[in-house]
């Protein structure tokens, strides 16, 4: 199980970039308090782990993910820093057997600031990067998330990806559950979320449609 939506949730400017390792462990406490997992443990994942979360991003977001079958997306050093960029913000989650600790499912999170500048798809040396990219960025221009919150930040809900043998056993929703959480726990309040799939597909459809 995998999910590419872009999600974000929004708040008027909670300074998210010098968010302590602190307050993050203690939004996590709360977080994990409030979660009541049937099998598994929620942890925050942390940089000893990097190298096997990464491992069941490459099986759920290259070998299943819909969108990146389409275009013949493959892993590369890039598609490895955009996934690690998000990784190292610390506010990312996983669930793992305690039996083995084998990862079962991942939601990854990264903070989003408006003055970001957007990636230049011209600089990717990677078609099927470039394509993807396109229509990641169509659906955030059209869901205009800082302007219609008026927000100068927000968390993107990146990737949520559940291992094939944990899969149809409610983990996925657990693990956005989680990620909502931690976000609220963050002091991201009120929360929105805003889901930029319908948008997505938009954009394939025209892209269809061009070709």
């Amino acid at each position: 199980m995998s999910n590419t939506d872009r999600e974000n949730t929004m708040n008027k400017n909670t300074g998210l970039e010098s968010i302590s390792r602190e307050t993050i462990q203690e939004a996590f406490r709360k977080t994990k308090e409030d979660m009541h997992l049937p099998f598994g443990e929620l942890t925050l994942i942390t940089e000893d782990r990097y190298k096997d979360v990464l491992e069941k991003v490459q099986e759920c977001f290259v070998i299943d993910e819909p969108i990146g079958k389409a275009v013949g997306i493959k892993w590369s050093p890039f598609f490895e820093s955009f996934w690690l960029k998000a990784l190292k913000t610390g506010i990312s989650l996983m669930v793992v057997n305690p039996e083995d600790n084998d990862i079962i499912g991942f939601r990854i999170n990264e903070y989003s600031l408006r003055k970001e500048n957007m990636p230049d798809l011209n600089k990717l040396d990677d078609e099927s990067l470039k394509i993807k990219d396109a229509f990641l960025l169509y659906a955030i221009g059209k869901a205009n998330i800082y302007d219609h919150y008026s927000t100068d930040e927000a968390v993107h809900f990146l990737g949520l990806g559940v291992t094939r043998k944990y899969r149809k056993q409610g983990f996925g929703t657990l693990l956005m559950e989680s990620g909502i959480k931690l976000a609220k726990n963050l002091g991201i309040s009120p929360c929105y979320i805003t889901e930029l799939r319908r948008k997505m597909e938009t954009c394939v459809k025209i892209q269809a449609k061009e070709s």
